[in-house]
């Protein structure tokens, strides 16, 4: 029985037979009109702004591989790098013994953002005098019994194109120090915190002749190239940061530099030394 509509209804009007059977679902024709032009694509690195890029611990889409230290090196991290500019080993082994390690390298290759992103490859084991490395260790530190334990060989992420293959040493209070295996030249001692001494506060004219004279010593051919060398230096805290950058070296992710962080008791509490010799 047919209901009763109010006067005036939608209702009373006749129904449209479409000639379908009823309760089928039938797809509804549907259009899609590409956008005009291509789409602009940056890597996550080029949208930063220019100094949150140049203080990007490691390059955007890198593996990250956890330490024993990880977590309390980037709390210390975060600290230190809002004041930065810018930006016995127990081994059995001899005096000529020689460590052998596999290194992982990267393999560039493309996101659907365009960012750079690494994934590992194998390749040729590394080798080199585990105790050359100490040796330099020791040397920078000043400290002839500072007891030393081989860690791993990886990429130094702070490296220009973070392409660097490094020997990770640690010491007994868990600093981690970096050595390039094919110059036994220590490129970095990772922050750390160290309680300050009992003696007088060293003044800042004093501290930079102290980064300075490091300069003189393990930076490659400083005195040729200190000249076009761009020189910066700040405080942060109890910390102050002497950093020498060269302009003229291209890069990729971390302009060449050679940083020295130091505590107003003059301890060395971060060291960065990425400029090749001449």
């Amino acid at each position: 029985m047919e209901p009763t509509w109010p006067a005036g209804s939608r209702c009373q009007r006749p129904l449209i037979d479409s000639g379908l059977p009823v309760s089928v679902s039938y797809p509804a024709a549907r259009s899609y009109e590409p956008p005009i032009g291509p789409a602009s694509l940056v890597s996550g690195q080029a949208a930063l702004p220019s100094l949150a890029g140049r203080l990007i611990s490691r390059p955007l889409g890198a593996p990250r591989k956890v330490k024993r230290s990880s977590m309390f090196r980037s709390a210390f991290a975060t600290h230190l790098l809002s004041g930065v500019l810018a930006s016995a080993c127990t081994s059995r082994a001899s005096a000529t013994a020689v460590a052998e390690a596999s290194v992982t390298m990267p393999r560039v290759t493309s996101s659907p953002l365009s960012a750079t992103i690494f994934t590992p490859t194998a390749t040729p084991v590394v080798q080199f005098d585990s105790q050359l490395a100490m040796a330099a260790i020791r040397e920078l530190m000043e400290a002839p019994e500072l007891m030393l334990t081989f860690v791993e060989t990886i990429l130094m992420v702070n490296s220009p194109n973070a392409d660097l293959v490094v020997a990770v040493f640690a010491d007994d209070t868990g600093s981690e120090y970096s050595v390039d295996p094919a110059t036994y030249r220590v490129v970095e001692l990772a922050p750390v915190i160290y309680a300050i001494s009992g003696g007088p506060p060293l003044t800042q004219a004093h501290l930079r002749a102290t980064a300075q004279a490091m300069a003189g010593r393990y930076l490659v051919g400083f005195s040729e190239i200190k000249d076009r060398l761009a020189y910066k230096e700040g405080a942060k805290g109890d910390n102050f940061f002497f950093r020498w950058e060269d302009p003229t070296i291209p890069w990729t992710y971390n302009p060449p530099v050679f940083q020295v962080g130091l505590r107003v008791d003059g301890k060395l509490v971060s060291y960065l030394n990425t400029i090749p010799g001449p």
